[in-house]
């Protein structure tokens, strides 16, 4: 879907504001999907056990974006009120971390120690925090309506898109490698437009996902070998507008490119192991009475939970694309992102 600019409001906080949360009734089931509703700014948890929702479990802040596990804390960077907000795994209390006013924070990535790298929208910067303190450490310009990022082996890389925010014409696309121990910027790769999905593969290989304009130009998928910082081979064309990705365990991508024309929500699927195209724009993976694929998460059996933002449902699909179950919730909450929690297995981050 098109970024989203937002127009932000003024809002009078201390730097960190701490909210306790006095319910007893916050479900913690073994394996669950914690759903971002950015409409009605809250997290929905469906328990993938019993299929059970509920809705309401946190509030979040204005505009809800990506959100993230660690060290037995949610983490969800808010677009509309410029906040990194940090829940307590059981829900006890919820913290509240200002990044200042005009960022429009859409995407963060931890990167070792305390630190956590948030990537503003609209500033065009990226916001070093460290979250134990709750205190921003640093932040610095990387161009132009950045949207997108991935952090692997001490280097963070950047979608840019070189959005000009008055005429929103798209510039030359870019990548930003950016070293994460100086918070320097190492090197720049010019790729398609408005690169903005990133991910390193299982082969060390950088996917770069350009989405394209919405209208005259489309998705196209780019390698790059990360030694060389160069274009591995020509890009391949997947077309549609995708906005989000997930990776299963064979390499199979599934990326949701909204859908929002009332005939189908589109998923597209490739795998970056083969580099065959599985579900290009012409052959999606449609899902029927659905609108607007979203984000999306995988499960260690390879199905797929994919967030309808304009139908209200998270529709589970098999890796064949076959609708398997679907959750439903609130009409007009507008389900965004989704993290998939099993607390079975033993990790730092999902």
């Amino acid at each position: 879907m098109l970024k989203r600019i937002i127009v932000m409001l003024i809002i009078i906080l201390p730097f960190i504001s701490c909210i306790k949360d006095e319910s007893d009734d916050v479900p913690q089931p073994v394996q669950a999907l914690y759903v971002v509703n950015s409409l009605a700014e809250t997290i929905s948890v469906i328990d993938l056990e019993t299929g059970e929702v509920f809705n309401d479990v946190f509030l979040t802040g204005i505009t809800p974006a990506e959100i993230k596990y660690h060290d037995d804390y949610l983490y969800i960077v808010n677009s509309g009120d410029n906040t990194l907000q940090r829940i307590q795994g059981g829900g006890a209390w919820t913290e509240f971390i200002e990044l200042g006013p005009y960022r429009n924070p859409a995407f963060m990535e931890f990167i070792g120690g305390d630190s956590l790298a948030i990537l503003n929208f609209q500033s065009g910067t990226m916001t070093l925090v460290d979250y134990q303190q709750g205190v921003v450490l640093d932040e610095i310009p990387v161009g132009l309506g950045p949207w997108g990022m991935t952090y692997h082996e001490g280097k963070i890389y950047i979608g840019v898109s070189n959005l000009d925010m008055v005429s929103f014409v798209y510039g030359q696309g870019r990548v930003a490698k950016i070293n994460a121990a100086t918070f320097t910027l190492e090197d720049s790769l010019d790729v398609g437009v408005n690169p903005g999905i990133l991910f390193v593969d299982s082969q060390g290989e950088l996917n770069v996902i350009c989405i394209g304009d919405y209208w005259s130009s489309f998705g196209e998928i780019w390698r790059v070998n990360l030694t060389s910082f160069e274009p591995i081979g020509s890009p391949q064309f997947v077309g549609g507008s995708p906005g989000y990705e997930a990776v299963d365990a064979e390499g199979n991508v599934y990326l949701g490119a909204g859908g929002w024309s009332g005939e189908g929500a589109v998923v597209l699927k490739y795998n970056c192991i083969s580099e065959q195209i599985i579900n290009d724009a012409e052959n999606p993976i449609l899902l029927q009475d659905e609108i607007g694929a979203s984000g999306l998460t995988v499960d260690s059996e390879g199905n797929v939970y994919v967030c309808c933002l304009y139908s209200d449902h998270i529709v589970k699909i098999n890796p064949e694309g076959e609708i398997l179950e679907t959750f439903p919730l609130p009409d007009g909450w507008g389900p965004e992102r989704v993290l998939l929690l099993d607390t079975r297995i033993d990790v730092e981050e999902f």
